[in-house]
């Protein structure tokens, strides 16, 4: 009987050590993947910070407010403190030096500004003012003013702020370690604690002999409920800086990953139901993490729509929590950053038509009266017929000129407005054609008390251009019907118009560039209508999407602020 007890406890024991190890072997090595790609995802947001700040010096915002600077300030040699100047676009420093380098302007105390290698040509700067030192993630660029050239310096602070969505999480730790004055110095803490000591000469050695995209285990707590990396920053043979990610869990509430509790389960069940146990166990807990690292893994790709499932309130649902809100914020500034890089490229584009227009209406004013004259005077009919034809083509002309100059630049003469008012003169133009097609126009309006200041006019002609550009597309339809949604948003103040209805839909590949000036599905169609909507709404205030509904057809909404937001942004 003790025989027979020692063959069986002997192998059950051997195969519950091997299914635990399995599971703690499998379960650490996700995490170290996933804390290793928090690390390099915190590093593409530094050099992301850089990239974004050298953009925003080239918008002609920032660069009239940097030139209003450099004059009040060459002028009166005092501007005392005046900080909203880089507030609004989301920075935290902003410098001005005259070409010699002496200080013109700064919205903090600078004592030093000094550029440091990063990864491969980037580079991160050194901040000392106010007691503090810090490393900030930005750009210098030298730009002409009115009053000649300043250097201009732009950045954010690698701060406990710079990721907001990791200080939520008491268990994640990111600490940057960066080479101040030779030697390798705490500079940022996700967890706010005050900077320690510096790394050893053991873990720097190790660190440098480093496959390139290696990262190097932290030495773990003896009961295993810590777990981070090394993951160095190196620009060639030269290690400029450590992340160091660590990972506290709370084993208390993941019980079952105690190796002596995991060894009685299996020990309790099994031989046969041991390894069947921690291949579950093994699928349980490192599923979540699994899903985790793929998550960051998509989001550091530029995949900003990848959402985690939370399913409880253990440490594994915060992180999830955490990565969802990240890849929230991202997105938002992704589209904000599409928008504004739209902007820009319709108030280029606006200011070279207005100019182009204007220069071709006056020949064509010339030849359209000397075509009329000749054809007044002329006897044969062969000869006014074809003058005629000259003077309808220079009206076809001269109008499509008048629709891009109310492109490039829409004239407002604004009131106040309600949105039940603009429904009525919309409805008034357009239900004539649609009843004609047999297409049923559907209002919901949700905000009739909603007041608005805009152009009637101008609102009105956007509008029908999206109703008649609907109509065409059901053209080929004997029935359907086009609804248009009415809704008051709570923020940001505004009144969100939606139209919808059952064509075709938009070509993917146009969906991007729909808005764009020419761009068209139509034959005979100029591509102006939809850039003009684009326009006005833009001139408003406002924003226009595009999209295709779920069950087909073609989706376009338009957003525009509430009468005192409106006032509140002028």
């Amino acid at each position: 009987m003790a025989i027979l007890a020692m063959v069986c406890v002997v192998p059950m024991l051997i195969t519950s050590q091997i299914a635990a190890s399995v599971v703690s072997a499998t379960y650490q090595e996700n995490v170290e993947s996933w804390l290793t790609q928090i690390g390099r995802f915190f590093l593409a947001g530094v050099a992301r910070g850089g990239t974004e700040a050298g953009r925003a010096l080239e918008t002609p915002e920032i660069r009239r407010r940097v030139d209003h600077i450099a004059s009040r300030v060459r002028t009166a040699r005092s501007l005392g403190g005046w900080r909203e100047d880089s507030e609004p676009f989301g920075f935290d420093l902003l410098t001005l030096r005259e070409p010699d380098g002496r200080l013109l302007y700064s919205n903090e105390s600078v004592e030093e500004l000094k550029r440091l290698p990063f990864e491969g040509s980037q580079a991160v700067y050194l901040f000392r003012g106010d007691g503090r030192t810090l490393l900030v993630t930005g750009r210098d660029q030298r730009i002409d003013t009115s009053t000649g050239p300043v250097d201009v310096f732009l950045g954010t602070f690698l701060d406990a702020s710079f990721i907001e969505d990791i200080d939520t999480i008491g268990s994640l730790d990111l600490t940057l370690f960066y080479r101040i004055d030779g030697s390798l110095t705490p500079v940022y803490s996700s967890s706010g604690a005050p900077a320690g000591n510096r790394l050893s000469t053991e873990v720097q050695s190790r660190l440098e002999q480093l496959a390139p995209g290696d990262y190097l285990d932290t030495p773990g707590r003896s009961d295993g409920s810590a777990i981070g990396v090394y993951l160095p920053i190196e620009n060639g043979d030269q290690l400029n800086g450590v992340i160091a990610c660590s990972l506290d869990l709370d084993l208390g509430s993941l019980p079952i990953l105690g190796s002596h509790r995991l060894l009685l389960l299996v020990f309790a069940t099994g031989m046969v139901l041991a390894m069947l146990a921690g291949i579950v166990l093994s699928a349980f807990v490192t599923r979540r993490v699994a899903q985790l690292s793929a998550g960051v893994g998509a989001v550091a790709a530029g995949d900003f729509t990848q959402r985690i499932a939370v399913s409880g309130e253990d440490e594994l649902d915060h992180l999830a929590i955490a990565f969802n809100a990240m890849s929230e914020q991202l997105q938002d500034y992704r589209r904000l950053q599409g928008r504004l890089r739209r902007k820009e490229r319709f108030a280029t584009l606006g200011e070279i038509a207005a100019g182009f227009a204007h220069e071709v209406r006056n020949p064509l004013g010339i030849i359209k009266t000397t075509a009329e004259l000749v054809q007044r005077g002329s006897s044969v009919e062969a000869d006014r017929r074809r003058l005629g034809y000259v003077a309808d083509e220079v009206r076809r002309i001269d109008r499509l000129i008048r629709d891009f100059l109310v492109f490039a630049r829409p004239v407002q003469r604004t009131s106040l407005v309600t949105s039940d008012e603009l429904m009525r003169h919309t409805m008034a133009s357009c239900q004539t054609a649609a009843d004609g097609q047999g297409i049923a126009l559907i209002v919901e309006n949700r905000a009739e008390s909603a007041l608005l200041r805009v152009d009637l006019d101008q609102i009105v002609q956007a509008f029908l251009n999206l109703v008649i550009n609907a109509l065409q597309a059901m053209d080929s339809r004997d029935a359907g019907r086009i609804r248009i949604d009415v809704t008051r948003l709570a923020e940001p103040g505004s009144v969100s118009f939606l139209f919808a209805d059952e064509g075709p839909g938009i070509p993917p590949e146009l969906l991007e560039r729909i808005f764009d000036p020419f761009v068209t599905t139509k034959e005979q169609g100029t591509g102006l209508g939809l850039a003009t909507v684009f326009a006005i709404v833009e001139s408003h205030g406002g924003w226009i999407e595009a999209r295709n509904g779920e069950r087909g057809g073609a989706v376009f909404e338009i957003t525009l602020p509430l009468a005192e937001a409106a006032l509140t942004s002028t």
